[in-house]
């Protein structure tokens, strides 16, 4: 009698494993939800013309309650994992072609962080990443100059920032950075373009 009892529990808990697994693939795929976001820059001191071995702030707070720009809501996005921005770093010269200059500066983390983000991006790019405290998240990054010549320093988007430990169906942002200052100099880089429209991601200057 107790090897039939045996049996017949062998046999229940395989089918309750058959059917959970039957469920399990049955189950519809998730299309995790997209968000919109803004997040918006200082420059300090916000000025035309530095001299080399000037200090650039690139500084940002903003509370981890965003507004999804997408459909209105005020959504909690703290403990997010991949959180920065990408700043690009360019030499204009209107007679040639730009130069990547990421290295024509040195970088001082006061906030936050800075680093190089690959290999192949390494001569535009630097990736800066938020720090989290208190439900706001900052950003203060010191941008010596090194080097003689007009530059524009650039905000690039994040496409699909996640809060640590998401799931597949959970919701991931898009946030897109501008700056906000009194004047981001633009003439300079129309100088190098001149049919580039007037933008908020660029912020353009003269190193002497």
């Amino acid at each position: 009698m107790k090897h039939v009892l045996k049996y017949l529990s062998c046999i229940r808990v395989s089918c309750l494993v058959i059917i959970w697994s039957f469920l399990e693939a049955c189950s519809p795929s998730c299309a995790p939800p997209e968000m919109f976001f803004e997040v918006f820059f200082q420059i300090n001191p916000n000025v035309r013309t530095y001299n080399i071995g000037d200090t650039l702030w690139l500084q940002t707070q903003f509370s981890s309650f965003m507004k999804d720009e997408k459909g209105g809501a005020v959504v909690d996005f703290s403990n997010a994992e991949n959180f920065g921005v990408d700043v690009g770093f360019l030499l204009l010269n209107p007679e040639t072609k730009t130069r990547p200059s990421a290295d024509s500066f040195t970088f001082v983390e006061k906030i936050g962080s800075i680093t190089i983000k690959s290999e192949s991006s390494k001569p535009t790019l630097r990736r800066a990443y938020f720090a989290e405290n208190n439900r706001l998240y900052e950003l203060k990054i010191g941008i010596i100059t090194k080097e003689k010549g007009i530059f524009t320093i650039g905000l690039n988007y994040s496409p699909n920032v996640k809060r640590k430990n998401a799931g597949k169906c959970d919701a991931y942002a898009r946030v897109n950075y501008k700056y906000q200052v009194a004047n981001l100099h633009f003439d300079l880089y129309q100088q190098f373009n001149p049919q580039a429209l007037n933008s908020q991601n660029f912020y353009s200057f003269i190193v002497e």
